[in-house]
């Protein structure tokens, strides 16, 4: 962890399991996206791959605009 520039963390849902853990291991992040802020509704266990194209979009627009901010290259 200590070699990564840059932590975007990505929760499925509002139990935001991801930032929790991240949180009880004392590691900060950088960036913060729920998907279900995209509009996203998770659709249970072993289903991740059950998306829309564009509900994909809406999940690589958030995050490439994420990466910009990081990098200080703006939207």
């Amino acid at each position: 962890m200590k070699k990564i520039e840059h932590l975007i963390v990505v929760d499925g849902c509002h139990n935001k399991c991801a930032s929790r853990i991240l949180g009880q291991l004392g590691i900060s992040y950088d960036a913060y996206i729920n998907l279900e802020d995209l509009g996203l509704k998770k659709l249970g266990p072993f289903t991740t791959l059950e998306y829309s194209e564009e509900e994909l979009e809406k999940v690589y627009r958030a995050l490439a605009s994420k990466i910009r901010e990081l990098l200080g290259k703006g939207d």
